[in-house]
């Protein structure tokens, strides 16, 4: 599978086989090998960041989702 990506600092392959990764500073997303998103997070629009100089260095994939 090839997909665009930024500056990352982190990607792991998940036990489904879907890829987790960072598209850039803030956007993290899973994506199936055929490039289908599951699921995505921006952290400069999430939990009050709006307008936030914010930059994501790690993730990782909870249990619960």
């Amino acid at each position: 599978m090839e997909m665009r990506a930024g500056p990352i600092h982190d990607a792991a392959v998940l036990p489904n086989g879907n890829i987790l990764f960072q598209r850039d500073w803030t956007h993290i997303l899973e994506s199936t090998p055929d490039k289908k998103t599951v699921w995505e997070y921006d952290a400069s629009q999430k939990n009050g960041n709006e307008g936030k100089h914010v930059e994501v260095h790690a993730f990782q994939r909870l249990e619960n989702g």
